[in-house]
Formats: structure tokens, sequence, C-alpha cells
């Protein structure tokens, strides 16, 4: 329902932001602040010492790779079946994308796939938590300690997930998350965070998003600098050719809120997830994302394939015609995507059949969203789905 489908500020959101425009141009009131304390918080749901607040979650993505010495000659892995812009990122700092299949099961990158693809070329590998489900990062981190390559962890849907005990992206070098409208966690539109316990890479981070600025640090949006210092006309201001990517304090403002909701809001995903997955596949012609035994999905989406005869918008149809939300379908492998086709500026060419298991399973996929906030309508698309799967 439309009411689902808009950001709902919380009450400390709310605060938060009036608080931040009352105060806006007063001494006392830091606009630098909300995004420093925004940062801090985040520590707690990262499990890292060092925040990075910025823009977007493809802003993150580009300035965790650019943190790694990413830069052209260099090949970065990727899963084939996942958002395109961790390719955008890789090529953006001359690199070049590298696909590999998705485990059966859990639909994620894994180490037997990413050794099938790994070259000497290889500087990172962008691990993605699709829909929610945690990568299996130990053998990959085990793998990437031998090799000598950078986990970049896409957490931009797994926000709250756990893998072994602790935050999903532990074992990763550098975690970028997404606070876009639709998110666990959203900042009224857009936002990111980089992630980090390397204090080198958080800075080289900073400086990238933030117009490398030389005083720049791991920690802070700004060092306090003496104003003799800087008002000097020979005063060294940059030592980083960056981008802005910075994170407004309004946008902090409310994300700061938003912590403060983000347990109640994955608690509610985590129950529609699991409940629309276990009346879905109740029919053997559907199956479900599987996870490892030792994470916690955070169901940013229930994740259903179907493989039965009939075709997709055939049960779509139904779902709708008998009261249900529908679904979406999966978004297509990156590769695939016009942008690539013919010439581009990676000199690939990519074709169908890349990737046997992405490629199959694609189509084959239902996205079912799980931000329900009211029972009400958790149940009556519950409802739905038991009529359709009646009449199927």
């Amino acid at each position: 329902m439309e009411r689902d489908r808009k950001f709902k500020y919380s009450k400390q959101a709310k605060h938060n932001a009036s608080q931040f425009l009352s105060g806006i141009n007063k001494d006392s009131v830091s606009s630098l602040e909300w995004v420093e304390n925004f940062e801090f918080s985040f520590a707690i749901y990262s499990g890292h010492s060092h925040n990075i607040a910025v823009n977007s979650g493809t802003s993150a993505l580009h300035a965790a790779l650019f943190a790694i010495g990413v830069g052209p000659g260099d090949e970065v892995i990727m899963p084939a079946m996942s958002v395109v812009m961790n390719a955008y990122a890789a090529i953006a700092l001359g690199a070049t994308p590298i696909f590999a299949d998705i485990d059966p099961i859990t639909w994620n990158i894994s180490r037997d796939t990413i050794e099938k693809v790994l070259s000497k070329k290889t500087k990172a590998v962008i691990t993605v938590s699709w829909f929610g489900s945690p990568v299996e990062l130990s053998p990959i981190r085990d793998l990437a300690n031998e090799k000598g390559f950078y986990i970049v962890e896409d957490a931009a849907e797994s926000l709250g997930a756990t893998y072994k005990g602790a935050p999903s992206g532990m074992q990763a070098d550098l975690v970028t998350y997404s606070f876009e409208s639709k998110k666990h966690l959203s900042t009224g539109g857009e936002g990111g965070m980089v992630s980090t316990s390397n204090s080198l890479l958080a800075q080289r981070a900073r400086k990238f998003s933030g117009l490398g600025y030389k005083h720049l640090t791991a920690d802070a949006g700004r060092t306090s600098l003496n104003l003799a210092e800087f008002q000097r006309p020979d005063y060294e201001r940059y030592d980083t050719i960056s981008l802005n990517y910075r994170m407004s304090p309004l946008t902090a403002a409310v994300g700061l809120g938003q912590l403060d909701e983000l347990a109640h809001n994955l608690h509610l995903r985590i129950k529609s997830g699991t409940e629309l997955t276990n009346t879905i596949t109740r029919c053997e012609d559907f199956i479900g994302q599987g996870s490892s035994k030792e994470s916690t999905h955070a169901y940013y989406i229930a994740g259903i394939r179907y493989v039965g005869k009939l075709k997709w918008k055939d049960i779509y149809s139904k779902v709708k015609e008998n009261g249900g939300d529908g679904f979406y379908g999966c978004v297509l492998n990156p590769y695939l995507e016009p942008v690539f086709k013919g010439k581009n500026s990676t000199k690939q060419i990519w074709n169908n059949g890349l990737m046997r298991i992405a490629e199959t399973y694609q189509p084959q996929i239902m996205a079912l969203k799980t931000n329900y906030r009211i029972d009400e309508d958790l149940q009556r698309n519950l409802q739905a789905w038991d009529m359709t799967l009646n009449q199927i």
C-alpha cells in the first residue's frame, strides 16, 4: 500500500531534524556534529571502529574501492546476480569488473565461485549479501589472506544481519551501506556509510569522499584548525584528487533518529520475510533463499524461486487479483544490462551464458517486499498467497 512505500520519520528523527534546523544559524550548534554523532553511533551496528558517512551507497562503494587503491589494470570480482552499481564503481576507477557465479543455496558469491575467476590482476572482491542473506565470509577471508586481495562487503541490503554472532561484514576489509528510502535504515532519501577497522583505509575513504582535504582523518569529518593557520594565503588545503560525497548534517540528523527505530524495523522485516517464505514454500514449486547455519537473514527482501510451469506474470496477476501486493522480479544480471552491450570502457564482451546458475535463477526469482509496518497488511498478503497457491 502507498503508506508502506513512503518514508516514515520516527519521533526521534523529527526531533533531531527540528533541533538541527532551529539551531543551524547559531554559533552553539556545529552542523558537523550531526554527521560525527551519526558516524559514532553507527559503529554499534557496523562493528567497525571507523565509519565514514557519505551521500549514497554507490558513493560508499566508490570510496571503498579508492581506499584500497583500485585503478587501471586491476580486476574486481563481484557476483553475477547483483545490482549494477558494483560494476560502476570499479569502472569509474579504471578497473575491470569480473563476474563470479553464485552459490545455488544462498544465491551469494562464494569461495568456490571466486576461485574460478581469480587472477593475478585481482585487486578486490566485492561480496554482496543478497536480499539480506549474509555471505559466508570466513572461507573468502582465508582465500584473501592467501592470495592477497581485499574484501569489500556490500551490505546495502543486510544491515542488522549477523554472521558467526557478529555483524555480517566484520571479516571484510571495508563494508558499505545504503540508507536509500527502502532500506532497513533510511536517512530520508539517500545516504550511505563506509565502515572499516583499518585507520589508513578509513582516512583514504574519508579524503576521497571529502574533496581531498589534507587534514581529514580516519575518525572525524574535520579536525580543528587554528584560524590563523588556514587563513594564510599560502595555506595548502588538498593532497588527494577526490570528489564531494559528504553527507549533509540534516541527513545525519534523520539517520540518528532512525537508528533508534532500527531494531524494531528489523524485527518486523524478519517476521514478514519468515512468514511469507514459510507460507509460499509449502508448495514444492516454490523454493526460498537459503542462509548459512552460522548467519541470520535480515530479510530486506523475501526471495522465492518458482520452478513450476506457469508464467511469472500469471502468478503475479493471481496474487494481485486475490488482494496481494504482488512482487518484483529479480534485477537483470548486471553484465546483461544495455549499458554493457557492444563496446564499453571495459573492452569486455558479455553475453548470455557467462554464469550458468545466476542466469538460470534470475528469471525464476520473485522478490517480495518485507517492510510491512502494519500487521494487517502482512496478513492480507499471506491470505492472498494462500488463495493463489490453492488455485494453481
